[in-house]
């Protein structure tokens, strides 16, 4: 775990300077062009993250066969690779809920930004802006008889 974490703080370092030479380029508005970092920065990350991957299938492969019988080892074997598959499955569904819950708050900002007040940002532009105004007050509601009166 603490390689792990260790290689999240790696990375966030290296993303610092790539963001720094970027900044310096004048290239962050420009998501096209390359930023000028070699890609061997990347190298020390992937390292501890290899590492890390390395110490726990070992680690966990050594917990089997040392804690279970010699006659069920192979459903050992057999644990420890589906403790790989059920933590893969509970990522997916876990980026799939985060990604579909950010897309509802994207269709929500979008919302709020497509119904606001036109009238408030574009009068000012132009002289006639009689199509912009909206009737002041009309209420539709039935009588006893049944029939539409507006007010």
């Amino acid at each position: 775990m603490f390689l792990a974490t260790f290689s999240v703080v790696v990375a966030a370092i290296v993303e610092n300077k790539r963001v720094r030479i970027a900044r310096e380029h004048g290239l962050l508005d420009q998501p096209n062009m390359t930023v000028p970092i070699s890609v061997w920065w990347l190298l020390p990350q992937y390292v501890i993250s290899g590492l890390s991957n390395v110490f726990t299938v070992v680690g966990m492969q050594e917990l089997f066969y040392d804690q279970i019988p010699i006659e069920i080892r192979s459903i050992g074997s057999a644990m420890q690779l589906s403790a790989f598959g059920v933590g893969g499955l509970f990522s997916g569904v876990l980026i799939y809920g985060l990604s579909t819950l950010g897309l509802c708050g994207f269709i929500g900002l979008a919302n709020c930004f497509t119904y606001r007040k036109v009238d408030d940002d574009y009068a000012p532009l132009g002289e006639n802006t009689s199509w912009i105004e909206r009737p002041k007050k009309t209420i539709l509601f039935s009588g006893i008889d049944g029939k539409m009166k507006v007010a």
